[in-house]
């Protein structure tokens, strides 16, 4: 009886060894990792950054209004910001953690109309009425 497995050719079977091969063949490199192609993970950093930032905007409005002022200003702007480049990332298919972006986005929105009443409360604190 003949043994099978020594007519067949040794074949790699880890995954993509097929593709890359063809590849790589047809004189494309493979794009695996290489750095070469954008990933949509790199873009995610945004959305994620303006959720940290609307929530530190948040946090920063239960601080008395002289500490919250600073902390306020640039964490409703960096949310605001953040967020709608991370909305443009993910419209151009380059993103895909849209919730992060528009909850990021909402916190900066809401943090924006507390430092405006906050600005309004101090003022009509400050001029005695």
């Amino acid at each position: 009886m003949r043994d099978r497995r020594a007519s067949r050719p040794s074949r790699d079977r880890s995954y993509g060894s097929e593709q890359a091969r063809a590849g790589q063949e047809a004189g494309m490199a493979a794009h695996y990792g290489d750095g070469s192609a954008t990933s949509p993970i790199e873009k995610n950093r945004l959305g994620t950054a303006a959720l940290i930032a609307g929530i530190v905007a948040m946090l920063a409005s239960f601080l008395p209004v002289i500490i919250y002022l600073p902390i306020g200003v640039l964490s409703t702007a960096g949310a605001l910001v953040l967020g709608i480049m991370a909305l443009r990332a993910i419209a151009a298919g380059q993103a895909n953690n849209r919730a992060a972006a528009m909850v990021g986005l909402v916190l900066g929105v809401v943090g924006l109309l507390w430092f405006a009443l906050s600005v309004f409360a101090l003022a009509v604190l400050s001029s005695g009425g």
